[in-house]
């Protein structure tokens, strides 16, 4: 896939991480459409280990995928140090996942499939401009954007 150049702006990398190959694809396309450095995996374990190599500032992780689901995912990356200033959003068609992917799993926020266009700019524009976690970013001065079922808000 070709990557827009949207000049000198930070390109934010974020990972598509979805067990429908054409869904995953469709929307890492959209967000390289949109000036975004996106990579996609399959399943939640090669999410988690692509993830760990590529570092991404956003993480979209379906939940209900085969062998390692998007839940246990989310925790193996959240085990990282490196991980604490990523935002991983969950994706799911089942707004019965909410509860446990904010409370048990480590998301930052839910999206509903399918996820709205305007709602990915939201999370890209926020992403352009939040300075990197090893600048000046400090918790009480960063606003993560809000996902269509939850308010998304700063670790503590």
């Amino acid at each position: 896939m070709q990557s827009s150049n949207h000049g000198t702006a930070h390109r934010p990398r974020v990972l598509v991480v979805d067990d429908n190959q054409d869904a995953a694809d469709s929307l890492a396309a959209l967000l390289q459409s949109w000036g975004c450095d996106a990579s996609t995996a399959y399943d939640g374990t090669s999410g988690a280990t692509l993830a760990e190599s590529l570092r991404p500032e956003a993480i979209l992780l379906d939940l209900r995928m085969p062998e390692t689901s998007g839940f246990e995912a989310c925790r193996a990356i959240r085990a990282n140090p490196w991980a604490a200033e990523t935002v991983i959003l969950a994706v799911t068609g089942s707004a019965e996942d909410r509860e446990t992917a904010l409370t048990e799993a480590g998301f930052d926020g839910v999206f509903l499939k399918p996820v709205e266009p305007a709602t990915l700019q939201e999370l890209l524009t926020w992403l352009r401009l939040r300075i990197p976690a090893s600048a000046s970013s400090t918790p009480s001065t960063r606003r993560r954007p809000k996902s269509e079922t939850a308010s998304v808000s700063p670790p503590a």
